[in-house]
């Protein structure tokens, strides 16, 4: 696999990034110095996740937070909403999926 050595200053949006894979990307991509924003379902979730992630950046590194649960289609535009609003550009959409075991599986396709 070929290194992205031209990662600093990139704008990278990251989902799944508070556990597990998604959070072991989001460390690596904040030591090569990219602007990274995290999709999380919940403040606390997302809390525990940058405090990770900026430890294994080190000094200066920033995590935006977008909150959002995309298993419903209706937070999924939100957050696209809010990404398109808040950042002119975005280089990489990284979309590491969750597992889910609830045995309620309704969702909203609104």
């Amino acid at each position: 696999m070929q290194e992205w050595s031209d990662a600093r200053g990139k704008r990278v949006i990251i989902t799944g990034a508070t556990h597990g894979i998604g959070l072991a990307a989001a460390e690596e991509l904040a030591q090569r110095g990219t602007l990274l924003a995290i999709v999380a379902r919940s403040k606390e979730r997302a809390d525990q996740a940058v405090s990770a992630i900026t430890r294994a950046g080190g000094a200066g590194t920033e995590v935006d937070v977008l909150i959002g649960d995309l298993s419903s289609q209706e937070s999924v535009r939100a957050v696209a909403a809010e990404a398109l609003q808040r950042y002119p550009r975005i280089d990489v959409l990284s979309t590491t999926p969750a597992c889910s075991m609830r045995s309620d599986r309704s969702r909203s396709t609104a």
